[in-house]
């Protein structure tokens, strides 16, 4: 009898040990530079305005579940704040997060430029700063080849493109209603794994480059409208054929085949 006590408190003793490890492991305190990189974010987008979730900054992210906060390990996965009234900047330390895969601000009221330094968030998967008010060019991300879906429509970017090309991984990509110039490089035409593409309203020039449509996997929405494209357009009849596909209000070259191809009813 008392050899099988023995055996079920040694049973629960082993039980207990282990939901204290598993419970150490999603309750574990924040990495102290990622801790201060979330502090230097509320503060920089005037936190104590927030509303209607603000982060309480006397206690953990991790253990105490700052709103939008994900963690793993004590490392920060996640930040999504969105539609919550941020205002401000965004700070260069938030290339402090290194083990960073979703960033969403989306929806809010932050303004002056994208830092340079979230080019350093190389395991990040997903990045949404539309609907807000950055200001300046798009910076080098070319280190971010964990980049799956980029939002960066409904600002007051300018600049070019040209850092999107190298994002190999690329699925969505969105800076409609922008104020970004230059030409759509080959090398964006050519991303494989690309499903939607949003670059209307903006002030790009140039041609379309011909891969849109044969060299991706599977192309799903194509927005170009309102630009001031010239040139051939890529009639290829993958291209013409999606369902989400409009490339109208630009100055494209005679003849278009066929007709009406992606919306576009007047040549030049």
């Amino acid at each position: 009898k008392n050899k099988l006590t023995m055996q079920g408190l040694s049973l629960l003793s082993f039980i207990f040990l282990l939901l204290t490890v598993l419970l150490s492991v999603n309750c574990q305190t924040t990495n102290s530079f990622q801790k201060n990189a979330l502090i230097a974010l509320n503060q920089a987008t005037n936190g104590q305005n927030w509303s209607p979730n603000k982060w309480d900054l006397s206690t953990d992210p991790c253990e105490d579940s700052w709103y939008g906060v994900q963690c793993n390990n004590g490392n920060v996965y996640t930040v999504s704040v969105q539609s919550n009234n941020l205002s401000g900047y965004l700070p260069s330390n938030i290339s402090d997060l290194g083990s960073l895969q979703f960033l969403y601000l989306s929806k809010n009221s932050i303004s002056g430029i994208i830092p340079p330094e979230i080019g350093k968030l190389t395991q990040l998967q997903q990045l949404g700063l539309d609907e807000n008010e950055f200001i300046g060019s798009i910076p080098d991300l070319s280190n971010l080849q964990s980049l799956q879906n980029l939002f960066l429509q409904n600002n007051k970017l300018n600049g070019t493109l040209d850092t999107i090309g190298t994002l190999k991984n690329l699925v969505y990509f969105y800076i409609s209603n922008n104020m970004v110039s230059g030409t759509i490089s080959e090398a964006i035409g050519d991303l494989f794994y690309l499903q939607q593409i949003g670059i209307d309203q903006n002030k790009l020039t140039g041609t379309v480059p011909s891969g849109f449509g044969s060299k991706q996997n599977y192309l799903q929405s194509f927005y170009i409208q309102n630009n001031d494209l010239t040139g051939s357009f890529p009639t290829v009849q993958s291209l013409c054929s999606i369902e989400n596909c409009y490339a109208e209000g630009n100055h494209f070259s005679c003849p278009i085949t066929p007709q009406d191809c992606c919306g576009v009813k007047n040549c030049y």
